[in-house]
C-alpha cells in the first residue's frame, strides 16, 4: 500500500464516519471494510490489510468500555460479569438457560477512535477524576 492510498484510506473513514465509531469491535470493523470497498474499490483484503496498517499506526484504535463504567478495559473474554453469575430464561438470548454464565465478551462494546489523539469515550467528556 503507497503512502498515499493508506492517507486516503484514513481520510474516507474520517470523512465518512467521523472520529469516532461506536459499537462493537467487529461490527466496526465489518463497517469500514464496507466504506474501504465502496469508497476506494478496495477487495476485502485489501481492505483488512489497511485497517491492519492503520491499527499498527496508531491511526484506529479500539477502546473496549468497561460494563461497570470505568472506560477501557482489558477484561479475559472468558470472565463472567457480575450481574448474579447466571443468565435465566427472560435475557431473550436463545440457547441461554438458567444456570448459563453470562461471558463478558459477549457483551462488552466500545468505540472505534480514527486519527490520531484522544478521544473521549462516550458520556465521560468533562468529567473530573479525583486525586
Amino acid at each position: 500500500m503507497t503512502e498515499k492510498s493508506y492517507q486516503d484510506a484514513v481520510q474516507v473513514l474520517k470523512d465518512r464516519i467521523g472520529s469516532q465509531w461506536d459499537g462493537l469491535e467487529q461490527d466496526g470493523r465489518d463497517e469500514m471494510v464496507a466504506i474501504l470497498r465502496d469508497q476506494l474499490g478496495y477487495d476485502n483484503r485489501a481492505a483488512n490489510d489497511a485497517i491492519d496498517l492503520m491499527i499498527q499506526s496508531g491511526q484506529l484504535r479500539y477502546h473496549r468500555i468497561d460494563p461497570q463504567g470505568a472506560g477501557d478495559a482489558d477484561v479475559p473474554a472468558a470472565a463472567v460479569l457480575p450481574l448474579g453469575g447466571v443468565a435465566g430464561s427472560q435475557s431473550g438470548f436463545a440457547g441461554t438457560g438458567a444456570g448459563a454464565p453470562l461471558v463478558a465478551g459477549a457483551f462488552r462494546s466500545g468505540y472505534w477512535q480514527i486519527g490520531e489523539g484522544d478521544a473521549a469515550p462516550p458520556g465521560r467528556a468533562g468529567q473530573v477524576t479525583p486525586s
